[in-house]
């Protein structure tokens, strides 16, 4: 399958190499700088968790790489993953470069799907995010990850979806798990503010390693990811439908205990946390859920108590999968 990837950033890059060495003919569309930095290729040190045990693979990835102006690869399938906040910018290049092709974006969904849908008609695209991290060093020719073989997919439309067939096709023919959710958007809605509450803690903290072993902060960050959770109902989701809330609603001090060795399960999962807590773009996620609820007027006394520890000046950072411009 011809597969055309936006940009080369940490996600974009980590599923490109997968779907290359499954078979697959990738192209990342990306800026100038970024394919001058592509150019000697992207060294890879990827912890995959695909199969039991997991393996350290290290390894070059050399991309194919596109640019604005460069004709269309005559793509089947589009993958799209930046952040939430790079998105509405994006869209219209990314409508241009789809053009009747299915769209995967491969990323959060906390302010829900109306830019999308004002750019691509929802039968078009499918929603998934995945069970990975990574972060790429600062000169951008580096990427340390963590893979598990999880992708929770969606389309958000009612009826059966073509794109929501070809996407699971494609992943799967990678030996990831693609696992079809018909709630997508409220579901990933969730995660963004259970993520919300534990990076506000683990700012606190001083990391997610602390916070696992002070009891008394984790009882804290599960009463700030029940504060998240109020602002998800304000949204009009139904939080108590998703198992993944259910530590969450336990005696804070059974949680305490429990969570942490739920976010230990196994070593790639360990490894997904490392990686995230230095990633500024943590951030970024909890100020979206305290903005969002006090516009909606949510009381969240636990989750703003925690605001005066994150450092707001992160959030401006964003992630290096940045828009690729049209004029360059």
């Amino acid at each position: 399958m011809r597969i055309l990837v936006f940009g080369a950033g940490a996600m974009g890059s980590l599923y490109g190499w997968v779907l290359t060495e499954a078979g697959h003919e990738v192209t990342h569309f990306v800026r100038r700088r970024r394919a001058a930095e592509l150019t000697d290729g992207l060294a890879l040190d990827v912890l995959d968790g695909r199969h039991r045990p997991a393996v350290t693979r290290r390894e070059r990835y050399a991309p194919r790489v596109m640019m604005h102006g460069d004709p269309l690869p005559g793509h089947e399938l589009m993958l799209v993953s930046v952040t939430h906040n790079e998105l509405p910018a994006a869209l219209p290049q990314v409508a241009d470069l789809a053009a009747d092709a299915p769209v995967l974006f491969l990323m959060s969904l906390w302010t829900g799907a109306h830019d999308v849908d004002a750019a691509l008609p929802r039968s078009q695209y499918v929603w998934g995010m995945p069970a990975a991290g990574g972060t790429l060093s600062p000169d951008g020719r580096s990427l340390q990850a963590a893979l598990l073989p999880a992708v929770a997919v969606g389309s958000l439309t009612a009826s059966a979806s073509d794109p929501l067939d070809r996407v699971t096709v494609a992943l799967a023919s990678a030996d990831l798990k693609p696992r079809v959710r018909h709630e997508m958007e409220h579901w990933s809605q969730v995660v963004f503010a259970i993520a919300a509450g534990l990076i506000g803690a683990s700012f606190k903290s001083g990391g997610i390693d602390r916070l696992e072993r002070d009891p008394a902060s984790m009882r804290q960050a599960v009463l700030a990811v029940r504060d998240a959770l109020l602002v998800c109902e304000r949204l009009g989701v139904d939080v108590r439908a998703f198992r993944e809330v259910m530590p969450f609603y336990l005696s804070s001090r059974l949680a305490s205990r429990l969570i942490p060795a739920t976010l230990k399960r196994n070593q790639v999962a360990e490894r997904m946390i490392e990686l995230y807590d230095r990633h500024p773009d943590r951030a970024q996620v909890f100020l979206d859920v305290v903005a969002t609820g006090r516009e909606l007027g949510v009381e969240m006394p636990h989750l703003t108590a925690l605001e005066q520890h994150v450092p707001a000046a992160l959030a401006s950072h964003g992630a290096r999968a940045p828009v690729p411009p049209t004029d360059s």
